[in-house]
C-alpha cells in the first residue's frame, strides 16, 4: 500500500515546543505540482502546519482528488490530519474518508472546546467507512479532565508521547503541495 503524507501549508495557529514540521528540510521533500500525481497512492493524508486554516482550499483539494481518482477508476482514501476545529467542521469532514485529530501540549481551554466541537461534528458525519483517530498528548491529562467528553465517535484514541524527530511510519512518503501558493487552475 502506497501512502502519501502531504504537507499543504506551513502556517499554523500554534507554536508547539518540539514541532517536527519546523525541522523538516524542505529541499528533501518531493514537491507535487499537480493533484493528479497523487492518484497513484492508495492513501493521501492531508496535513500541515494546520490544513484547516485553508479550509476551503483543502475542501477543493479533496474534491479534485476524488474527481481524478474516479476518472482513473481508482479508490484513493483521503484523510485529514488536523489539530484545529473551525466552527462549522461537518461540511469539510464529509469530504474525507477519515480524520486524525490531535490535541497538542500545552493544551488550553480553546483546544478542549474544539475537541468537543469536533466530537459533536463526527456524530453528524460518521459513516460506515469513516475512520476517526484521536491523539492526545499524554501531558495534557495532567492539566485537563477529559471525562466530560463522549468519545464514542472515535474509533481509536491514544495518549500520544511526543517524539523529537517524528519519524514517518513505514510505507509513507512525505510530499508537499503548497495550497497557499498553488495556481487556481486545478
Amino acid at each position: 500500500m502506497r501512502k502519501a503524507r502531504v504537507i499543504v501549508t506551513h502556517s499554523c495557529n500554534r507554536s508547539c515546543d518540539g514541532c517536527c514540521n519546523k525541522d523538516i528540510d524542505m529541499n528533501k521533500v518531493k514537491k507535487v505540482d499537480n493533484l493528479n500525481d497523487l492518484i497513484d497512492y492508495d492513501e493521501v493524508m492531508i496535513t500541515g502546519g494546520e490544513p484547516l486554516l485553508l479550509d476551503q482550499r483543502v475542501k477543493s483539494m479533496a474534491s479534485v482528488l476524488r474527481y481524478y481518482s474516479n476518472q482513473r477508476g481508482r479508490i484513493v482514501n483521503i484523510y485529514l490530519y488536523t489539530a484545529y476545529c473551525p466552527d462549522w467542521p461537518s461540511p469539510i469532514i464529509k469530504m474525507f474518508d477519515g480524520i486524525h485529530y490531535t490535541i497538542h501540549y500545552p493544551c488550553n481551554d480553546e483546544d478542549v472546546r474544539m475537541l468537543k466541537k469536533m466530537t459533536e461534528a463526527l456524530e453528524d458525519v460518521k459513516k460506515e467507512r469513516f475512520s476517526t483517530r484521536l491523539a492526545i498528548d499524554k501531558r495534557c491529562f495532567e492539566d485537563y479532565d477529559f471525562s466530560n467528553i463522549d468519545f464514542s465517535s472515535w474509533d481509536v484514541i491514544r495518549r500520544m508521547e511526543w517524539k523529537k524527530d517524528c519519524p514517518l511510519p513505514e510505507g509513507e512518503e512525505l510530499l508537499i503541495y503548497d495550497l497557499e501558493n498553488v495556481h487556481r487552475g486545478e
